[in-house]
């Protein structure tokens, strides 16, 4: 795999990515505000910033309008060579944007098959049966300094004085339970809309499937704190977070997040 890129190679390849995204959700050359609901918070807010009042926007555009904040966004984190590689990426203060730019640059996987078979169901569920509905998984390994405050705050795009009360916390070894639990439960309450059996057994699978992994991946030594955060949606265009957090040995954040927003 590529381990070091330069800026114009980062940004052609995450253009294209959110290309494929905004193409896949507009089904033609015009993505509607209903169709726009469909792509993901970061690339939604900005397109619905183009947009204005205008009920229709072209896929052509709408990229066009992305390229030059991503271009930004990459020159800012490259290192003194104009390149950037996987340590670069982490500088990202969008998580959106991190995780994405992270998948340019990922290795062969992790310590041992439980990382492997949690991207792996993670991939699994990330499919159109789930995301079409406005749901959707995330693996995130945080840059060093970022704080678990400052984590939740960016998913709920607060400042870390905005956040307030607005995640449940369960800490301890309770955390990584309590998501699992969450997570098979809102797959068996999502297979109740499914039209077949067949399907209603799909969707039941991918979720547990995560859910297993992920209790198989967050646990043992490698980590020293678990924290379970939940906002549920309180009112119209909210979006619902169940996030594992999970702090390493070495104070660093990772994240497992599982998010709602129905439309």
């Amino acid at each position: 795999m590529t381990t070091t890129r330069t800026v114009k190679q980062t940004v052609n390849a995450l253009v294209q990515v959110y290309k494929k995204e905004i193409q896949e959700a507009a089904g033609n050359n015009v993505l509607t505000t209903r169709e726009e609901s469909k792509i993901s918070p970061w690339a939604r807010r900005h397109i619905h910033e183009l947009r204005g009042d205008v009920d229709t926007v072209t896929v052509g555009k709408a990229v066009a309008h992305l390229k030059p904040i991503i271009t930004r966004a990459a020159e800012a984190i490259a290192g003194s060579d104009g390149k950037i590689d996987a340590q670069d990426v982490r500088k990202l203060r969008v998580t959106e944007l991190r995780t994405r730019a992270a998948s340019l640059f990922d290795g062969p996987g992790g310590v041992g098959n439980t990382k492997v078979e949690l991207q792996k169901a993670l991939r699994a569920a990330n499919v159109d049966a789930i995301t079409d509905y406005g749901k959707g998984f995330d693996l995130t390994s945080h840059r060093p300094d970022a704080t678990m405050k400052g984590i939740l705050a960016e998913m709920r795009e607060l400042s870390e004085s905005e956040l307030g009360d607005t995640f449940d916390l369960t800490t301890g070894a309770n955390a990584v339970k309590k998501f699992v639990d969450t997570i098979k439960d809102a797959g068996k309450d999502f297979a109740e809309s499914a039209e077949t059996a067949a399907e209603a057994m799909a969707l039941r699978k991918a979720y547990n499937d995560v859910a297993n992994s992920a209790a198989a991946y967050f646990k043992g030594d490698d980590y020293k704190k678990f924290v379970f955060a939940r906002h549920g949606i309180e009112e119209d265009g909210d979006i619902e977070h169940n996030v594992l957090l999970a702090q390493k040995q070495d104070g660093s954040w990772q994240s497992l997040t599982y998010t709602d927003f129905p439309f």
